[in-house]
């Protein structure tokens, strides 16, 4: 639980270096995005530990901390909402929490890219494709 814990810390660390960018509410989420794919790549095992925990790995502090990190990408979806740049029909905190499972899918599968057949140039177009549904999806150009 405790390395756990400060899995959650590191990750903190750089996520709140995101949410501080200067700009609007689509650079902080997608600052979020890449600090928190820098995190899975600088720090894989940390990484895994947050996405893949151990059922019983779970303690108050621990919740938190996800639960923070939600509500920053919720504020952030929110802000957007509010200035026209992220689609009005979206709940922010349910696509938060949407966001962050699929970046948690998408980075252990870079992880275990071995495992899944891919090379480092199609997971950089995996990436890629990601970036571009999740700017065309907050806009609203696709179907929710």
């Amino acid at each position: 639980m405790a390395l756990a814990e400060r899995a959650m810390e590191a990750n903190q660390r750089y996520m709140d270096e995101a949410y501080t960018l200067t700009g609007d509410a689509r650079t902080r989420i997608e600052g979020a995005l890449e600090a928190y794919i820098r995190f899975a790549l600088e720090r894989p095992d940390a990484f895994l530990t947050l996405a893949l925990p151990p059922d019983r790995v779970s303690t108050d502090r621990a919740n938190a901390m996800r639960q923070r990190q939600n509500g920053l990408l919720a504020e952030a979806l929110a802000a957007g909402q509010a200035v026209g740049q992220i689609d009005q029909a979206l709940d922010p905190g349910i696509c938060a929490t949407t966001l962050w499972a699929m970046w948690n899918g998408l980075l252990v599968s870079m992880l275990y890219r071995d495992r899944l057949g891919l090379h480092e140039d199609e997971m950089a177009r995996v990436f890629d494709l990601a970036r571009d549904l999740l700017r065309h999806a907050l806009t609203g150009l696709v179907d929710h």
